[in-house]
Order: C-alpha cells, then sequence, then structure tokens
C-alpha cells in the first residue's frame, strides 16, 4: 500500500495556470475583435448619416435619402439649430413645415440663411423652447411664427 501512495501523479505548479493563461488571451483577443467591430460598426453609421446629423457627405442611391429624419424631426431639428448659423427662422406647426419655405425671394438678406423649424403637431410651449434655442444658438433678424388654434 505504501508504495501505491508514491506512485500518486503530482500536480506540477505551472500546468495548474496553462488553461488560465490561454484564457486571458482568448479575453483580450475577444475584447480587440469587439472594439474594432464596434468602430467599423460607428464608421459605417456615421458615413450613411441616417438621421443627417453628422453631416456626411451625400451620395446619390446610397445615402442621400434620409426617411427616418422625418420621423424623428424633433431630435433632428433641434440638433440642426445647433449645428447651422440661421439668422431667419420659420416655427410652427405642419402647415408652415409645408407651407412656407426659406428659399422664398420673400426673405430680406439679412434673414438669410433661413431654416425651418416647425414641428408636425407642434404645441406653442415646444415652439417657445425652440425659439428660445435657436436665439441661443445664433443671432436671428427674423422669424415667422405659424399659430393654430390647437396649439393652445
Amino acid at each position: 500500500m505504501a508504495g501505491n501512495v508514491n506512485h500518486v501523479s503530482k500536480v506540477n505548479r505551472p500546468d495548474i495556470f496553462a488553461p488560465q493563461q490561454g484564457a486571458s488571451k482568448f479575453l483580450l483577443v475577444f475584447a480587440k475583435v469587439c472594439m474594432a467591430l464596434a468602430i467599423i460598426i460607428m464608421l459605417i453609421n456615421a458615413f450613411v448619416d441616417p438621421f443627417g446629423l453628422v453631416g456626411a457627405p451625400t451620395i446619390d442611391g446610397f445615402n442621400a435619402v434620409k426617411p427616418r429624419m422625418f420621423a424623428n424631426a424633433r431630435m433632428v431639428k433641434a440638433h440642426q439649430l445647433r449645428r447651422f448659423a440661421q439668422h431667419g427662422l420659420v416655427l410652427g406647426s405642419s402647415r408652415a413645415e409645408m407651407g412656407i419655405t426659406p428659399d422664398h425671394p420673400g426673405w430680406g438678406d439679412q434673414a438669410r440663411p433661413v431654416y425651418n423649424a416647425a414641428l408636425p403637431s407642434a404645441r406653442i410651449f415646444e415652439i417657445y423652447h425652440y425659439l428660445r434655442h435657436a436665439h441661443t444658438q445664433s443671432n436671428l433678424e427674423e422669424v415667422v411664427l405659424g399659430l393654430d388654434f390647437f396649439m393652445f
């Protein structure tokens, strides 16, 4: 019996840590691959620019049409007010959004560039905050405010 005890295999210290070193290498490679994929996805998203927030160059047939901009008009227009230095502004509901064009020759030279920040189903409180936001971002010279009864 004493001979059997001596023949028990001993575990070497380096063998215990060998699987853990392989796992740490795997985790390091996995983290690097995940970071590379995240960066690639961010670059593709910035190039496609689905909401028009980044200002990426538009390519016909690829990223020129941005239908998600209209579904998220409140977010996009608030960001556009910050991005562009407009001197003329159109605010109101969807009637002002569709009915008043910033390219109309009736706008004075001091009011150009003009941005149409009218929002569908906008309320007066919301328009007030868009006006304040636009005024803090740039020097407004002219504002056309389209008011509907439902706003109040």
